[in-house]
């Protein structure tokens, strides 16, 4: 079998893999209140009508439910159209450098890469370390502080994924504040991705979501397809009480790009997905993630700590291990290679969390290959 290193299930079209690490989804799976309403649904209903161009309806649960503002909000076909758009508005409002740590996410580099920002946006890296676990540490202000420079400097802006992917850490609550609070003092504006949130035990209290109203220059991402498991449904949204940024984006997104099904399977989740669901979420991915990392130092790989839906670890480098990817493919399993991430190599691997059986298969696979 021959695969691109980097290749996971949202690129992944063959028939013979009968379990999927490489994406990071709800192992709770899909809720009982969406099933119902695809169950029941009238085709009419769902498209034979223009969806609500504003989605005013979904916008107001979503207020209600973070206690934000409505006009705070805006949503679209998934988080990834918003952090491009939101990287557009960036250079129309004339923000010109912006800091990345890595690794993290690729989408946003490839964002600020992208040909409709002409010659793009410069790119300002923070390496996190290896030494520290690949955590962020009281250095990262020193960095932001570098980066701002001495005043106010408006053409700068910060990009954090938190909890981070790949790595799967969560920033310490006193050291993001203390982020937030300088980025302020220096007018530089922040985004804080926070799709895989939701999965951490203390999520709720973690969130920026809250702060938006009183903090300008910070922006909040989030989305529905991780955490209730429906990466088929398109379905994002942004807090910011930037008006001039929110008008911005709003100028650069298409008319109606949020489809009916999307508007009504998320009110359904807003309205009637019961705590449970999410308290029982968070107590299966924290059981099963304790037992995988567990599993895998067992077999000698290096754990990364993390607090969310998937674990970063690194296979000793040695040639055995050359073609993780490819012997877990013939076996039917799927994994993540991040030999693409900046900062890592191909011998760091990401999985997700899922259920304890499919966990159970993943190491006991592991172990016929590699012990």
């Amino acid at each position: 079998m021959i695969m691109n290193d980097m290749i996971h299930g949202g690129e992944w079209t063959g028939n013979d893999i009968k379990i999927d690490f490489s994406v990071n989804l709800n192992p709770a799976g899909i809720p009982e209140a969406v099933k119902r309403l695809l169950q029941n649904a009238h085709p009419a209903d769902f498209f034979g009508r223009y969806p609500d161009r504003e989605c005013d309806g979904l916008r107001s649960l979503i207020a209600y439910k973070y206690k934000v503002d409505k006009d705070n909000i805006i949503c679209g076909n998934g988080a990834s159209e918003l952090i491009t758009n939101i990287l557009r508005a960036f250079s129309i409002l004339g923000i010109r450098k912006v800091m990345l740590p890595i690794p993290t996410f690729l989408g946003y580099e490839r964002g600020l890469k992208a040909p409709c920002l002409g010659d793009g946006l410069d790119i300002v890296f923070y390496s996190l370390d290896r030494r520290e676990d690949l955590a962020f540490t009281e250095r990262f202000l020193d960095a932001i502080e570098e980066f701002a420079g001495k005043g106010i400097s408006e053409d700068k802006a910060l990009i954090l994924c938190n909890p981070n992917n790949p790595t799967g850490r969560l920033m310490d609550k006193e050291l993001l504040e203390k982020v937030i609070f300088l980025c302020k003092e220096h007018g530089v504006r922040i985004v804080v991705d926070e799709c895989f949130l939701g999965f951490c035990a203390d999520g709720d209290q973690r969130s920026l979501k809250g702060i938006t109203a009183d903090n300008p220059h910070v922006c909040v991402i989030d989305a529905f397809t991780k955490l209730y498991s429906i990466p088929g449904v398109r379905l994002g949204f942004m807090i910011s009480a930037d008006k001039r940024f929110n008008d911005t984006v709003r100028s650069i997104l298409p008319e109606w790009n949020v489809s009916v099904p999307a508007c009504e399977i998320g009110r359904v989740i807003l309205e009637e997905v019961k705590a449970d669901y999410l308290t029982e979420t968070r107590e299966l991915v924290k059981r099963e993630r304790e037992y995988l990392c567990a599993e895998l130092k067992k077999l000698g790989f290096i754990v990364c700590p993390g607090d969310t839906c998937f674990i970063l670890f690194r296979t000793p480098e040695e040639e055995k291990y050359d073609d993780l990817q490819v012997k877990l493919a013939e076996a039917g399993i799927l994994i993540r290679n991040c030999g693409n991430f900046k900062g890592l190599d191909r011998y760091d691997h990401r999985i997700a969390v899922r259920t304890h059986r499919d966990n159970e298969i993943l190491i006991t696979i592991l172990r016929e290959c590699f012990v």
